[in-house]
């Protein structure tokens, strides 16, 4: 008898849990809309702090995830099982189930669709969504999308130097016809940007994606050597093209994968000025590649951030080739001597990379480039970073067309060094530098891009060559609205000790046979200088006007010099 009195009021008890578990689950059954839930502090996003949800508004029960109709099944299951139990005399520790169908319950309850929500989907202190992220009904997923409208109008007192400035195609005065040419005007949209981003909140981390894009495709009016103006609609229409497109996987508050195409990681973005000229400074490493990066964050505190990251780059042997049978095939290729002619046109050659995509050219490229990072930052006062890369270069040309034009194999390591950072003087302004410098590093240098390494296939020679380049400049804010930008860069190269300096004369292949082609020799550039100073106003929100001066330098090893003054107008529309 006492045992039948003891189950009974176990199995009392068993019911009353069980039902208020029930209670609580039908009012937290189905979400009152589509980001409602608290993202678990395990995967707590770095860049927007998680906040308490507001209580949901009440909606009409809709439909039951799988889950949920799964667990109120364990539900009732249970309630049979329970009273099956408190009626056997043979039962024990009743109590033990009770705990063991709770926690079954509990893990199926939290891994039901749209428990999870992004970060930039929480509402703010004022109740609205952050950042202008766009919730997608139905997911965990919000979007955001972004960019700008730039209009703007180029004055080149000197030379016209393209829609964008462009330091290794200046004309060369005293050699190039077209260094002649001044006082040119030009506008554009080109600079136009279009951007989408997202962000997705898993059990298991946080997944970014990201694209970016603008109106500077590969276009032939408009262009550096291009003064063909033959009808408005062909001079005003743009090709778009990708800048960034990338995906990032956080998944813990320390540890993320990006892979896709972003900036290198031998740039640091953060210790550079801002110029109204698209390009602005071309001497440090200002690419974007695809790649594979692991970043780690070592230290992250209220103050201090200390990160390390790694990547795995598309890698390209960018190589300057003054073999005789790729020089010219004919006097008159060779007759200006300057980029504007199809001599130094043709001159720089990429090898086929096989990793990540690549460009044509004699070479099987087998190994990424390879670079890593160390940022130390205190916030809202200065940062600096530290990078390192390696990479391979390895040209195989197979084909021949007689003994001046002999097959060609061969392979050299680069190495580089990257230096960045940024100090607040005062309030928002500041002073940044940053240089890269190394043996090889050849397209990892803007203005440089093409100079890795030197080939003469007729006499089996190969040659990395060192390069550098560095910015330094400040950013003084004179009011909340008004700014302006000082910045002076300059990049140089030694070029391989085989090729000719001086204006001596170029031989090609005619015929099979070595012809001198000129005697204006080769006008290869060792040295790049650019310098910047700009007024800029921001009167509202999201809307950008400047004004800039920029100079342009370029000097070649045989002595022949070009250089340019530029005036510029620009207008920024944020969207």
């Amino acid at each position: 008898m006492n045992t039948l009195i003891k189950s009974t009021l176990l199995g009392t008890a068993l019911m009353l849990t069980l039902g208020f578990a029930d209670r609580t689950t039908a009012s937290e059954e189905e979400p009152a809309g589509g980001f409602d839930f608290q993202m678990p502090e395990e995967d707590t996003s770095e860049k927007t702090p998680m906040k308490p949800q507001k209580k949901a508004t009440k909606r009409p029960e809709k439909s039951k995830s799988k889950a949920v109709k799964k667990a109120q099944k364990i539900k009732k299951a249970a309630k049979a099982k329970v009273t099956q139990v408190s009626n056997s005399p043979a039962s024990q520790n009743v109590q033990d189930q009770i705990r063991l169908l709770n926690e079954k319950i509990d893990r199926l309850e939290a891994g039901r669709t749209l428990a999870i929500t992004p970060a930039s989907a929480l509402p703010d202190e004022s109740g609205k969504g952050q950042s202008g992220f766009i919730p997608v009904p139905g997911t965990n997923t919000v979007i955001k999308i972004g960019g700008y409208v730039k209009v703007d109008g180029i004055y080149d007192a000197n030379q016209f130097t393209g829609d964008s400035s462009n330091l290794p195609n200046l004309r060369l005065k005293g050699l190039d016809p077209d260094a002649l040419r001044s006082n040119v005007f030009t506008a554009h949209a080109k600079q136009t940007r279009l951007s989408l981003g997202s962000e997705t909140m898993t059990a298991h981390g946080q997944v970014l994606a990201y694209f970016e894009g603008d109106f500077f495709g590969n276009s032939s009016e408009g262009t550096t050597g291009s003064f063909t103006r033959a009808d408005t609609s062909s001079v005003n229409s743009y090709n778009f093209r990708i800048r960034h497109a990338y995906g990032s996987y956080r998944f813990s508050k320390k540890s993320r994968v990006d892979v896709g195409q972003m900036w290198t990681l031998f740039y640091d973005p953060r210790s550079n000025g801002t110029t109204v000229e698209f390009n602005g400074p071309e001497t440090t490493a200002q690419i974007r590649r695809p790649q594979i990066r692991y970043t780690r964050s070592l230290i992250e505190e209220e103050k201090h951030v200390l990160e390390i990251a790694a990547s795995a780059e598309s890698a390209a042997t960018e190589n300057l080739d003054i073999s005789p049978a790729f020089v010219g095939t004919s006097a008159n290729s060779l007759a200006a001597g300057s980029p504007s002619a199809s001599y130094n046109a043709s001159q720089y050659r990429r090898s086929q990379s096989s990793f990540l995509g690549g460009m044509s050219g004699d070479g099987n490229q087998a190994l990424p480039d390879l670079v890593g990072q160390v940022l130390y930052k205190k916030k809202n006062a200065y940062h600096f970073t530290l990078g390192g890369m390696v990479r391979e270069l390895k040209v195989k040309k197979v084909t021949t067309t007689g003994p001046h034009d002999p097959v060609f194999s061969g392979k050299k390591y680069g190495y580089g060094v990257a230096l960045g950072g940024r100090a607040y003087v005062h309030k928002k302004s500041s002073v940044f530098a940053q240089m890269n410098f190394g043996k090889g590093i050849g397209a990892y240098i803007f203005a440089l891009d093409g100079y890795g390494a030197a080939i003469d296939a007729s006499r089996g020679l190969m040659q990395t060559q060192f390069g550098y380049g560095f910015l330094v400049g400040g950013e003084h804010y004179w009011s909340d609205t008004w700014r302006t930008n000082v910045i002076y860069s300059q990049a140089g190269v030694n070029v391989a000790g085989f090729i000719p300096t001086g204006r001596t004369a170029v031989t090609g292949l005619v015929g099979g046979n070595l012809t001198t082609l000129a005697t204006t020799g080769y006008s290869i550039s060792n040295r790049m200088r650019q310098f910047y100073l700009n007024l800029l106003w921001s009167p509202v929100e999201k809307f950008d006007v400047g004004i800039e001066y920029a100079y342009f330098q370029r000097g070649t090893i045989n002595n022949y010099v070009g250089y340019g003054n530029r005036f510029q107008f620009g207008a920024y529309y944020k969207f």
